[in-house]
């Protein structure tokens, strides 16, 4: 290594590019990352088949720790389960944008069948896309007045204190 010669401290590598600039060559799709990806996938691949993550760690090149391994296992599984859910999302999407807009002309002439759908489609897409807010819930009294606190707190004092006597029959064997 003394004869290699270096560049801010780190030793050149093939192509004339420090261990540092290696690294980032490529970002996703570069030589680390597809590395990185291919243990992954072998990590996937031996859950899979039911091996335990201390087996799992120890089967990767280079090795890892059963903590690691569960690690990797758990975040891939997790990034699939988003990925997947993400394009089911935006598949539902586009279907219920292509129903939109085949039966938004005849919602507009005022057929309304048309108009019942499209009202059903519109409401889907906001579930879908979570644009529904929870509504706002409102306490009154009676006749819509507003809710006498003290009163309320006086009612509720009384059952607490001298709770109403129940006539429960007697239970027999």
């Amino acid at each position: 290594m003394a004869d290699q010669e270096q560049v801010d401290g780190n030793p050149k590598l093939a192509g004339g590019l420090t261990r540092r600039r290696r690294r980032h060559v490529g970002g996703r799709t570069g030589a680390v990352a597809i590395g990185s990806a291919e243990r992954v996938g072998a990590a996937l691949a031996l859950r899979k088949q039911g091996y335990d993550y201390a087996t799992i760690g120890e089967a990767l090149d280079p090795p890892v720790s059963r903590q690691a391994a569960h690690k990797m296992v758990a975040s891939a599984l997790q990034a699939l389960v988003t990925d997947s859910a993400e394009e089911l999302r935006s598949l539902m999407a586009g279907r219920l944008e292509d129903l939109l807009v085949g039966l938004w002309p005849f919602a507009l002439k005022g057929d309304g069948e048309a108009i019942g759908n499209v009202l059903r489609i519109l409401d889907r897409q906001a579930k879908l896309f979570g644009l529904d807010k929870a509504g706002k819930v409102e306490v009154s009294g009676r006749d819509g007045e507003p809710l006498k606190v003290e009163t309320t707190i006086r009612r509720i004092e009384r059952v607490i204190i001298d709770p109403p006597l129940i006539d429960v029959p007697a239970l027999t064997h």
